[in-house]
């Protein structure tokens, strides 16, 4: 395959026969506003399908500039298909086209790999924001404006969970501290942290200032993440957990009255095995 960033051969067209503008332009125009489902960027050979679709049915492009996309390879439409989520990566608010590129650049290569070929194009970038804050795609695809259900794809393509930024968080982290928002592509926000946990990001892991993901969810009443953390065990105070019981009994969560049922018992192993005299531990797991 060609690099993303020089095309001999769609450019020797481009010169032979191109329109004002370049077709390649065009071709990126088109493509900016293509959504397909999440899953289809794992796949490239379906996604060059479904992107050469898209470009042959735009009222935009003439039939000249279709001919000239019809006559490139594959492998040529799979690298300008690239080429264009990587170029839109970049600019404010590109969460969803960042995960794109990575998504294909990765599936591409486990392809290219398969076929004993190498894959010569360049690897994708973060924002400049998330380069300068040290984000991973994983931070980035939960904090930003991607949708959640790229979190699962990016999971499974071997992002790290456990990863920190400048900050010391992780992805755990910043699920905690988005509040519960309405479904997009079918993937409401509230499972993240269930996906993280299960996917082995450490319930109570700390940052810089010290703050676990429970903290942060609590602190931002982020409920159904607090919800998944307690279920997992995060550690909180006597404090934290009187409120905690409060909200569950209000929201009617079901597992308020086994939470009750451990906390009982947890005191009383602590009452029978603390020496005469000693206090007893601030913070608890349920």
């Amino acid at each position: 395959m060609v690099e993303a960033d020089r095309f001999s051969h769609i450019e020797a067209m481009e010169r032979d026969n191109a329109p004002s503008g370049g077709r390649r332009q065009a071709f990126h125009d088109v493509l900016a506003c293509w959504r397909p489902k999440p899953q289809v960027w794992t796949q490239p050979a379906v996604a060059v399908a479904l992107a050469t679709e898209a470009v042959s049915s735009a009222p935009a492009f003439n039939g000249a500039t279709k001919e000239w996309f019809a006559s490139a390879s594959a492998a040529d439409r799979m690298a300008l298909l690239y080429e264009q989520r990587n170029d839109s990566a970049d600019r404010p608010g590109a969460g969803r086209e960042l995960v794109e590129a990575w998504l294909l650049h990765h599936a591409a290569t486990r392809e290219a790999l398969k076929g004993d070929e190498a894959l010569d194009w360049p690897v994708p970038q973060l924002a400049r924001e998330a380069w300068a804050a040290q984000r991973t795609l994983l931070q980035e695809a939960v904090a930003g404006e991607c949708p959640p259900s790229y979190v699962p794809l990016l999971l499974a393509a071997g992002q790290d969970v456990s990863a920190r930024d400048a900050q010391g968080a992780t992805a755990l982290h910043w699920a905690a501290a988005i509040a519960e928002d309405p479904e997009e592509d079918g993937a409401p926000y509230s499972f993240l942290a269930q996906a993280l946990l299960d996917a082995g990001a450490q319930v109570d892991a700390r940052e810089k200032r010290g703050l676990t993901p429970f903290a942060i969810a609590l602190s931002k009443e982020n409920w159904s993440a607090v919800r998944t953390l307690v279920n997992a065990g995060a550690l909180m105070s006597e404090e934290q957990r009187s409120l905690v019981f409060e909200v569950a009994n209000g929201m009617g969560w079901h597992e308020l009255e086994e939470w009750q049922s451990r906390c009982a018992a947890q005191s009383l192993d602590r009452v029978l095995a603390r020496p005469v005299g000693k206090k007893p531990e601030a913070r608890v797991r349920l």
